[in-house]
Formats: C-alpha cells, structure tokens, sequence
C-alpha cells in the first residue's frame, strides 16, 4: 500500500487462451510530449529504443490470470507497487512527478 498504480482488467476471451507475455504500449502523442518536455527529447528516445514497449513481467502482471478452459479474465496490472519483488515507487513520488509533468506541459516556459 502507499507504492505505484493498480489497474483491473476484467474481460472475456476465447477458452483456449493462455497468456505467456504482455507488453505495455502507449497510443497517440500527448504523453510522449509531455515526457519530452519535462526529461528531454534525448532521453525519452533512448527509451523507446531500448525499453520501450514495457515487457510486463509476473510482478507487473500474473500471467496465470488468464487460465485455458476459462472465458473469463481478472487481473490486476501493477506497476511500481512493489509486488513479488518489484520496484517500488511512492504515491507521494508519483504525485510530484505528475504535478511537475503538468505545470511543464500547461506553461511551457515553466
């Protein structure tokens, strides 16, 4: 408690699904923009080509959520929380990240 973001996904898939690898990837411009203003366009390059997309392992997502011979999906995408080993990252770190993350993007002179 207190570490990361947890997300819950609920869904259906085919019966005969297994899950043995996930990535994360980000869609559209706006949070790559943000990332660039607020780190350096350098930087977050060198990410995309070297980590990105975000290989999501066990402590990240548990991979035997997604049972063959069931319809139904629950599982919790964790990230920073600590979990099985994990880094954590602290809601108060987070926090002010974000709010330096959107005082940048709202006044791009900051």
């Amino acid at each position: 408690q207190g570490h990361g973001i947890v997300f819950r996904v609920r869904g259906r898939k085919p019966r005969d699904f297994t899950l043995r690898q996930a990535w994360l990837m980000i869609e559209g411009d706006t949070l790559w923009q943000m990332l660039e203003s607020s780190l350096g366009p350098t930087l977050v390059s060198m990410f995309k080509m070297t980590l990105y997309p975000v290989k999501l392992c066990d402590s990240m997502l548990q991979h035997g959520d997604f049972q063959a011979g069931s319809t139904n999906v629950e599982a919790m995408l964790r990230l920073g929380t600590g979990t099985a080993g994990g880094p954590r990252i602290s809601h108060r770190t987070m926090e002010d990240r974000l709010r330096v993350m959107e005082r940048e993007w709202d006044d791009p002179n900051a």
